[in-house]
């Protein structure tokens, strides 16, 4: 493959007006304890097999073992589930 078959780009955007103060606060509260749980997990993760199994055996949304987990609602906070 040519070096420049692949090319990502991130583009940002505003939150103004997304959510009010009390939504986007709750959502900003979860996403800074993602990152720090992701920067715990990613520093046992190697190579791409580690991430496969970590995905596949762990990570809520994709491990089969865990599906019992969306039996019912997974979000308690009413201002973070308002934004999604």
């Amino acid at each position: 493959h040519h070096p420049d078959w692949f090319r990502l780009h991130f583009a940002s955007a505003s939150d103004e007006g997304l959510f009010d103060a009390k939504v986007l606060s709750a959502r900003k509260v979860k996403e800074m304890a993602a990152v720090e749980a992701w920067l715990h997990t990613a520093k046992d993760l190697h190579s791409f097999s580690d991430v496969h199994k970590w995905m596949y055996s762990t990570h809520q949304c994709y491990s089969v073992a865990r599906q019992q987990h969306f039996a019912g609602p997974t979000i308690k906070d009413a201002a973070l589930l308002a934004s999604y």
